[in-house]
């Protein structure tokens, strides 16, 4: 599952607290501490560089693979919704 590959990156356990999380994706970033200060003061915003140091990790992948596996998925719900609604609907 996408979900699961992501969390994998973060390692095991899973950290459940934001702060550790962040953490967790810097430490994964393979970046040193220099490296991700010098990202943080070239930023606009903390969390474009929060991004920019982890964009090598490959979310924008999972996001995209994430979604489409989301529209595919709302798709056969909707289909089971309106036949589910029919049934009712002639049963009725």
């Amino acid at each position: 599952m996408i979900v699961q590959r992501a969390a994998k990156l973060l390692g095991e356990p899973y950290p459940r607290e934001q702060e550790e999380r962040q953490e967790a994706l810097l430490v994964a970033s393979g970046k040193s501490l220099s490296e991700v200060e010098k990202i943080g003061k070239e930023s606009e915003h903390p969390f474009l560089g929060f991004r920019k140091v982890v964009e090598e990790m490959n979310f924008d992948k999972l996001n995209s693979e994430y979604y489409q596996h989301a529209i595919k998925e709302r798709w056969f719900f909707s289909k089971a919704a309106r036949g589910f609604i029919a049934r009712i609907r002639a049963d009725g």
